[in-house]
């Protein structure tokens, strides 16, 4: 693993920007058990209350070795903190499991949102979200006592946006938070509606911008919105309609071949909206220049990026992707991809199904200089009553993994697993690696708060990668469902 001193990736941890899936984390890591102040165990036993003497603001990683005069011992717990819609989730199952996938125990969210339990380093838990018709499992690996783990459960809300009038009438695209959340609108002047899904912001805030073309790119904007408390958020005031300013990318040292796209993307409030150039791209002994149209005042930073796609056995799409974030307040960008591309992955390959299905996938080289992977499957669950139900299973893997085993869960939780009934999904398998990371620990404890619980959406879309929250690089390789 590298060892790196800039401690940088997550915005929460280098900045006040509030993410959803970040309350208080690093500052609150108190033990608050479930809502009955118990534990369950794989033997049927019950735990006593996992709060019992510790107080409320006890932080497992930092604060051993602080009281009784320095005599207290390293950790032996891993906290999990669920939020929703940026409060604590209350009465969420978190299922602690070995490093084989074998269960510990169970622990209930409790009024802060906060479930704790003793782990040996290595081990792995799940945690169970939303009910029928909506259930999500996310099962982290690599697990290690001092764990403070964020998990945010998905909220979609709806906003409705009134546009700003063009002179010249036109229909244009309105994007919120980022191309995840983006529709077509009639005509300028219109009320647009979207709904904001957990896919398009990681921040308080978020913003709006409008793209038309009429014999050239204009844009409307309006940044920092906030949700309102509860129902529909409604916004206006987007800024006039002003001719965007020219943007030049020159890329070198890439790798020659067929399926290149670059994109740049303009960020703000955390959030990135790529677009393609306005000439067609191409590279000639590893080098090129694309030409884009920025929206003039709406840019905080910029992310330029270079994608390179091919089809692989299996009807899967193979990317590898190398994204740089700058400041804004320039016009011409560098993409040296001196520091290469990360190994591309292959058609992953799933068991039959049943209570603990397996994944695994093979990579054109090692993955262990990465900094995390993201595994993401989808099946169809018999429902009472006949019919079907979708449940999504994430998990967050250390670097090299080349394979995953579906954990086990309690009875409690059946109708979240699989059985022999179910109906797998095509599996998406991505990894990455930044230099404003330092290590898995890092990903694993932030993950929720960056959106990589969701792939490709989101966290490796092929359109685009996400904001960067500093200046620095980022590295993707994802094989997902879809080519020849």
């Amino acid at each position: 693993m590298k060892h790196r001193s800039t401690l940088i990736f997550i915005a929460s941890i280098i900045s006040p920007l509030p993410f959803v899936a970040c309350d208080d984390a690093n500052t609150d890591a108190a033990k608050d058990g479930g809502s009955d102040g118990t534990t369950a165990q794989s033997d049927g036993s019950v735990l006593p209350a996992d709060d019992a003497g510790l107080p409320d603001n006890y932080i497992p990683n930092q604060d051993a070795g602080q009281d009784a005069g320095q005599d207290a011992g390293p950790p032996t717990t891993a906290t999990v903190i669920v939020t929703k819609g940026g409060a604590p989730d209350v009465g969420v199952t978190v299922v602690f499991e070995d490093a084989a996938g074998s269960l510990v125990g169970s622990v209930v969210t409790g009024a802060a949102g906060k479930a704790t339990n003793t782990v040996t380093a290595g081990s792995q838990l799940t945690v169970a979200l939303g009910a029928a018709g909506s259930r999500q499992l996310i099962t982290y690996l690599g697990v290690k006592p001092g764990d403070v783990i964020n998990v945010a459960e998905r909220v979609s809300r709806d906003l409705s946006i009134t546009q700003t009038v063009f002179g010249g009438g036109g229909g244009d695209t309105i994007v919120a938070g980022n191309l995840n959340c983006s529709t077509n609108a009639l005509s300028t002047g219109s009320v647009v509606g979207i709904t904001l899904t957990p896919d398009c912001i990681s921040g308080a805030t978020f913003p709006i911008l409008s793209q038309l073309y009429q014999g050239g790119s204009y844009y409307s904007f309006k940044k920092a919105n906030a949700l309102a408390a509860a129902g529909t958020t409604n916004i206006s005031g987007l800024s006039a309609w002003v001719l965007g300013t020219a943007f030049t990318m020159n890329v070198s040292n890439a790798p020659n071949g067929g399926g290149v796209n670059v994109l740049l993307g303009q960020i703000a409030n955390n959030q990135s909206y790529a677009t393609s150039p306005d000439n067609a791209f191409s590279l000639m002994g590893g080098a090129g220049t694309a030409n884009f149209t920025t929206a003039t005042g709406y840019p905080d930073a910029f992310q330029g990026e270079i994608q390179f796609n091919s089809f692989v056995a299996g009807g899967f799409t193979q990317t590898t992707t190398f994204a740089k974030r700058i400041a804004s307040g320039v016009a011409v960008q560098a993409l040296d991809l001196t520091a290469g591309l990360l190994p591309g992955l292959t058609a992953p390959m799933t068991s039959a199904p049943g209570a603990r299905p397996v994944i695994s996938w093979t990579a054109a080289a090692s993955l262990a200089g990465t900094d995390s992977g993201v595994v993401d499957i989808s099946f169809l669950q018999p429902v009472d009553g006949g019919g079907n139900e979708n449940v999504e299973w994430t998990f967050i893997v250390p670097p090299g993994t080349l394979s995953v085993t579906a954990p086990q869960l309690p009875a409690q939780l059946a109708a979240f697993q699989p059985s022999a009934a179910s109906v797998l999904g095509t599996p998406n398998v991505a990894f990455f690696e930044s230099d404003l990371i330092a290590s898995y620990d890092v990903v694993r404890q932030q993950a929720g708060a960056f959106g990589l619980t969701r792939v490709p959406v989101g966290a490796f879309s092929n359109i685009q990668s996400p904001a960067l929250p500093a200046a620095g690089t980022l590295r993707i390789t994802a094989v997902t469902p879809g080519g020849g």
